[in-house]
Order: C-alpha cells, then sequence, then structure tokens
C-alpha cells in the first residue's frame, strides 16, 4: 500500500474569529430607553399619588361623618342644658364648639403630620 501525504495547499491562513465585539447603540437608542425610563418612574409616582388620593378621599369621608356626629351631639346637648336650666349661654355654645374643635384635631391631626 502506497501512503497518500496530503498536503495544505499553500495560501493565506485561515480567518480567526474575535467574539469580542462591542455593539454601539445609536443615539436614539439611548434617547428611547431614557425616555422608557423616565415614562416608567413616572407611571410609577403617578400609582402613588392616585393611592393617596384615594386615602385621602376615605380619611375625608371619616372627618365628614365624625363631624356630623359631633354636630349631633352638640345640639343634643344644647338642648339637655336649655332643658334643665332654661337658658343657653355663650359659655355653653363655646364649650361644645371647642369639643368639636378639639375632637376633630385630636382624631384627624396626627394622620397629617404622619406622612
Amino acid at each position: 500500500m502506497k501512503s497518500v501525504n496530503f498536503k495544505k495547499k499553500p495560501g493565506r491562513p485561515r480567518k480567526v474569529v474575535n467574539n469580542d465585539f462591542v455593539l454601539m447603540k445609536s443615539d436614539t437608542e439611548i434617547k428611547l430607553e431614557k425616555a422608557e425610563a423616565l415614562i416608567f418612574l413616572k407611571n410609577e409616582d403617578i400609582a402613588n399619588l392616585l393611592i393617596k388620593l384615594d386615602n385621602a378621599y376615605k380619611e375625608q369621608e371619616a372627618m365628614l361623618k365624625k363631624l356630623d356626629e359631633c354636630i349631633y351631639d352638640t345640639i343634643h346637648h344644647c338642648s339637655k342644658i336649655e332643658m334643665s336650666t332654661g337658658e343657653i349661654t355663650l359659655h355653653d355654645v363655646d364649650y361644645c364648639v371647642d369639643i368639636i374643635r378639639r375632637t376633630l384635631h385630636r382624631k384627624f391631626s396626627n394622620k397629617l403630620t404622619e406622612e
């Protein structure tokens, strides 16, 4: 048997594949990514503000309900004073209004300062 010797043909060397390349983004792509990030942050801000608005409406409803209770109690208290003493003085009315103010302030002002 004859041995066959295969020799490479002379020519240029084989190409070397280099996978260490960097893909550069265009200015438009960079601006688009920044704009999308800003939109995402703004949407989060809007969602947080909507939650706060919802909580404010709930607190407003609770405040109006408590105010109605206080006014009813004041009317009842003043009528009891009139029945027992025969008259209502300015001091009696001032006392009842001060109770309303203190009650609402105590119940709702702490929530405003917590945030």
